[in-house]
């Protein structure tokens, strides 16, 4: 949700640049749900370069897509690449 609404705003103010100076870009956060993805971007000077940024997110989701399962895996390792 949080890509698309992204990407939506940043179509949404492109679409004014015609009357404003500028550009917009739009950058998807890895590692987002574990607090790491804009500080890995900025240690990497991702940002350096911009004049302002905004982040979108939601407030009250009803789907939170992080979680935990293991799963035990038997049988002959294989890779399809060598001889599956």
């Amino acid at each position: 949700m949080i890509a698309a609404m992204s990407v939506g705003a940043g179509c949404a103010l492109a679409t004014i640049l015609g009357q404003y100076e500028g550009e917009v870009t739009v950058i998807g956060t890895p590692a987002e749900e574990t607090g790491d993805g804009k500080v890995y971007l900025t240690e990497k000077s991702v940002f350096d370069e911009f004049d302002a940024s905004i982040m979108l997110h939601v407030i009250h989701p009803k789907l939170i897509g992080i979680g935990r399962k293991d799963f035990i895996f038997t049988g002959k390792a294989s890779h399809a690449g060598d001889s599956p």
